[in-house]
């Protein structure tokens, strides 16, 4: 399914965006990433690091694209229209 598709069913808009926010974005994915490899803290907030890394990583290719998620409310769960149920 297109990202144009996500947009007509008000799950994406179109937004502008900047090498300055993509490179922040980035930043934050490094950050994440880091921190998911000390170890001096719990395994679970390793884990927790780790999955902040990918979502963000996520948003910046949805921003490199000029897209942004559209704010809804139960936006962590998307229905498809071939019926199967995703929870982001």
């Amino acid at each position: 399914m297109s990202l144009e598709k996500w947009e007509e069913f008000g799950w994406l808009r179109r937004e502008p965006t900047s090498a300055g926010e993509i490179k922040g974005l980035l930043g934050i994915v490094d950050r994440s990433l880091t921190d998911s490899k000390v170890e001096a803290i719990s395994a679970d907030l390793r884990f927790i690091a780790a999955f902040s890394a990918a979502l963000t990583a996520a948003a910046t290719a949805l921003r490199a694209s000029g897209y942004r998620v559209a704010t809804q409310a139960g936006h962590h769960v998307r229905i498809f229209p071939c019926g199967s149920v995703t929870r982001w």
